[in-house]
C-alpha cells in the first residue's frame, strides 16, 4: 500500500453498508483506540483534528470524554479555526453532557460529551462526577438507539481507563474499571441474546504493569 494511503475502518466499512455506527469511550472519545476506528489522522496527538474528522464523519452516536477539542479557546475549548459544536449542531445532531440528558433521548444522532476532558475513573465517578453516566449506561443508550436502524449497526465500546491502572499499578482503579467494562459486556451480550442477530467480541489490546491472577507456577 502506499504510504500514508487512507484505509477505510471496519468502522467505516459498516457505514458504507448503511449501517448505523457508534463509539464509546470512559476517555476523551479523541483519544486513540476511538479514534482508530473513525479518523484518518496521522499523529494520535492531535486532538483537534481528530475531532474534526469525527464530527464530519457522521458517526452516529460518540459518548466519552473531551468536550473541550470542540470548542474554540474563547469559549474555554482547545481550538482556535473553528467552533465544532456549531458545526455538530448544524449537522443535526444532538449534544447531551450528564447522564440524565443522556437517558431523554430516543432516537437521533447524539454526542454525549461528559467531562472536558477525560471522564472519571468508575471508583471516582459516584463522588466527584455523579452527573457522568457509567460505560454500561453509554452501551445500553448507544445500543437503543443504533438498533433502530433496520440495516443493523456497528459499536465500538472501550473500558478506556483499565490500561491506565496498569501503568499506574493501581489495582484498586484496574479492578473495579474492569468490573465496569465487564458490566458493559453484559449489556452487549444480553441484547445480542435478544436480538439473535449481533456479533460481540470483547478483547484486551495488551497489558500494562504486569497484574495477573496467580503466579508463573499456577497450572
Amino acid at each position: 500500500a502506499t504510504p500514508y494511503a487512507p484505509v477505510a475502518s471496519v468502522l467505516e466499512a459498516a457505514k458504507l453498508a448503511g449501517k448505523a455506527t457508534g463509539v464509546v469511550a470512559t476517555s476523551r472519545i479523541t483519544h486513540a483506540t476511538p479514534a482508530a476506528f473513525y479518523t484518518h489522522v496521522e499523529s494520535r496527538n492531535w486532538p483537534n483534528d481528530i475531532m474534526e474528522h469525527l464530527v464530519y464523519n457522521n458517526v452516529d452516536v460518540a459518548f466519552g470524554g473531551g468536550k473541550r477539542h470542540l470548542l474554540l479557546t474563547s469559549d474555554g475549548g482547545k481550538r482556535s479555526d473553528e467552533d465544532l459544536m456549531t458545526v455538530l449542531l448544524g449537522r443535526g445532531y444532538q449534544f447531551v453532557e450528564t447522564a440524565n440528558e443522556m437517558n431523554n433521548v430516543t432516537r437521533g444522532k447524539v454526542f454525549g460529551l461528559f467531562n472536558s476532558s477525560h471522564m472519571q475513573p468508575d471508583i471516582d465517578r459516584q463522588h466527584f462526577a455523579p452527573s457522568e453516566p457509567s460505560l454500561a449506561e453509554m452501551t445500553a443508550k448507544a445500543i437503543e438507539l443504533l438498533s433502530q436502524d433496520r440495516d443493523g449497526f456497528f459499536l465500538m465500546v472501550e473500558g478506556s481507563q483499565v490500561d491506565w491502572a496498569g501503568h499506574n499499578n493501581d489495582p484498586i482503579y484496574m479492578t473495579t474499571d474492569f468490573i465496569a467494562f465487564d458490566d458493559a459486556v453484559k449489556v452487549a451480550c444480553d441484547f445480542a441474546d435478544r436480538d439473535g442477530r449481533t456479533l460481540v467480541i470483547a478483547f484486551p489490546d495488551h497489558n500494562t504493569g504486569g497484574m495477573k491472577i496467580g503466579h508463573y507456577n499456577t497450572a
